[in-house]
């Protein structure tokens, strides 16, 4: 799986191959295929164990304040796994088909990442919007900072680009 991981996080999915992968972990194609039945299960138990890593991540994020600046904290954290691994599960999501199951493990880190920042907003009574919307801002702040570094329409790493969006929120929110 990490080599899974690693490769996806280089080359996007058109250089993760079968023969890639396969050199990379030092084993030959036809090995891959006597713990896996395909490609898609090997990169579906990749993407999974990336969500989970994520959703772990976003779990166990220790907020150092409240309110506003737990949700900037938690956002600028997950926008700093997602540049460390490459895009993390939204990667594979925006680069090619994938069947339902991987996107449900994309979506429970999601959830997770929305309901912690709901926690957050309700922990707080100094925020001026309602928590759902707050929630909702948050996770399309994160997903377009990290495809828009994905895409390369930034030189910048993914909190970067999150920052003055996220200042301008706080502003607004507060």
């Amino acid at each position: 799986m990490e080599a899974t991981l690693e490769i996806l996080g280089e080359s996007g999915v058109k250089g993760w191959t079968a023969a890639t992968l396969s050199k990379r972990v030092g084993v030959s194609d036809a090995a891959l295929f006597k713990h896996f039945s395909s490609m898609d299960e090997i990169l579906e138990s990749a993407l999974e164990l990336q969500a989970k890593r994520l959703r772990a991540r976003v779990e166990g994020y220790d907020a150092s304040g409240s309110g506003w600046s737990a949700i900037e904290g938690l956002a600028l954290d997950v926008l700093a796994f997602m540049q460390a691994t490459g895009g993390g599960p939204l990667l594979v999501l925006v680069t090619s088909q994938v069947p339902p199951s991987m996107r449900a493990h994309a979506g429970r880190a999601i959830g997770a990442f929305r309901a912690r920042v709901l926690a957050f907003c309700e922990a707080s009574d100094a925020l001026s919007a309602e928590a759902a919307t707050v929630a909702d801002l948050a996770v399309a702040l994160v997903q377009s900072c990290t495809l828009r570094w994905l895409l390369a329409e930034s030189p910048e790493g993914p909190p970067e680009l999150a920052k003055p969006m996220l200042e301008l929120l706080g502003r607004t929110l507060i």
